[in-house]
């Protein structure tokens, strides 16, 4: 078993624990795994010298005879993943392993993440944008996803050293300011139209529907694998995030007052596995 931490530097790969991590760093040790098909259990330990809540994230899989290629393990089927204080835990994965009997193995990696509240985050590669107003920015497991409120496009990016334009897409309207991935179609949010749009994943990226923003000019679009959730600029300082129930009207299940308002409106939104994320406009 194999396990990753991050904190600023990142560190070698292990092949066991405890693991040569700087010393402000946390470490991962596998203790031991349970089960090979339905639900399987991963025990583990972490240890953190300043003692902030920790959690797991990236895990990844391999089987056979050698280790890779290596599977992502999406985070939405993980459990008990949540931020915890260091010391023994577990996490459970409910899948179906192909195992061909004695010859085969199951290899695990696993990053720990230690969440101190504070601190500084770290580049760790720049790219240039497509044009001069990059606006929003998803993930759909496989590539990046960008769009530029500029050049009025919705980008598919290749992941290589540059990250190249795979595919440029025409935006519904002329503001594109946010977009998100919710596992089976990109969505995005026009400031211009003050609309969400959920769209096909065709030749076009066409849209499938198109929902009506809560407030006007919203901003950022999130799925925590449940809902999606918006913010808008234009109600600042009061609810200007919203989670929405996945409904036929995409409706409002709860809104959210700005967290400081001495800061500025919500701009964007992403979703970690256990918190939504935001940045403000000041």
């Amino acid at each position: 078993c194999r396990a990753w931490n991050e904190e600023g530097d990142s560190c070698p790969w292990s092949e066991s624990g405890p693991f040569n991590i700087e010393a402000n760093n946390p470490s991962l040790t596998i203790n031991n795994i349970v089960g090979l098909s339905r639900t399987i259990t991963i025990n583990y330990t972490t240890y953190d010298p300043d003692s902030d809540l920790i959690t797991t994230t990236d895990w990844q899989y391999s089987t056979g005879s050698s280790i890779g290629p290596w599977v992502d393990i999406c985070s939405g089927d993980i459990g008990n993943n949540s931020y915890k204080s260091p010391g023994f835990s577990y996490i459970t994965w409910n899948t179906e392993l192909n195992i061909n009997g004695y010859d085969d193995s199951v290899w695990f990696r696993m990053k720990a993440v230690d969440n101190s509240i504070g601190g500084t985050l770290i580049v760790i590669s720049t790219y240039n944008s497509p044009s001069t107003s990059p606006t929003g920015l998803t993930w759909d497991g496989t590539n990046f996803w960008s769009c530029d409120s500029d050049t009025d496009k919705i980008y598919k990016h290749n992941m290589d050293a540059i990250l190249s334009i795979n595919t440029a897409y025409n935006s519904p309207s002329t503001s594109p300011t946010g977009l998100t991935w919710n596992g089976t179609n990109i969505w995005s949010c026009d400031s211009d139209t003050d609309k969400i749009y959920k769209h096909n994943m065709d030749a076009t990226l066409s849209i499938n529907t198109a929902y009506n923003s809560p407030s006007t000019s919203p901003t950022g679009l999130t799925w925590d694998w449940t809902n999606i959730w918006s913010c808008a600029s234009d109600s600042f300082p009061y609810e200007d995030t919203y989670k929405h129930n996945m409904d036929t009207g995409l409706s409002v299940a709860n809104s959210y007052d700005c967290v400081d308002p001495a800061w500025g409106p919500t701009t964007g939104l992403t979703w970690d596995g256990v918190n939504i994320w935001s940045c403000r406009s000041t």
